[in-house]
């Protein structure tokens, strides 16, 4: 009966290192809503967009899509990014 529960413990803590090391590999995958206005990106790097208004379009993809920047212009709350 114990060893189930270990073994689901070990998992959860194995998911929570694997989330904490992933955002600190990838610090450059960013929330929308994190932006400043005018602020810049590298081509190439990678961005979440998540609180899209439904149907509003960012270069072609809609909300809860990650999307490569490479020429993206777009506004989010009344931000705007390019890259």
């Amino acid at each position: 009966m114990r060893k189930p529960i270990k073994i689901v413990l070990v998992f959860l803590v194995f998911l929570i290192v694997l989330y904490f090391v992933n955002s600190f590999v990838n610090p450059e995958q960013r929330r929308l809503d994190t932006l400043q206005t005018g602020e810049e990106y590298e081509k190439g790097q990678v961005i979440t967009l998540e609180n899209l208004d439904e149907n509003e379009e960012v270069d072609g993809q809609f909300q809860n899509q990650i999307v490569t920047v490479k020429m993206l212009t777009g506004t989010l709350k009344g931000k705007t990014i390019t890259a």
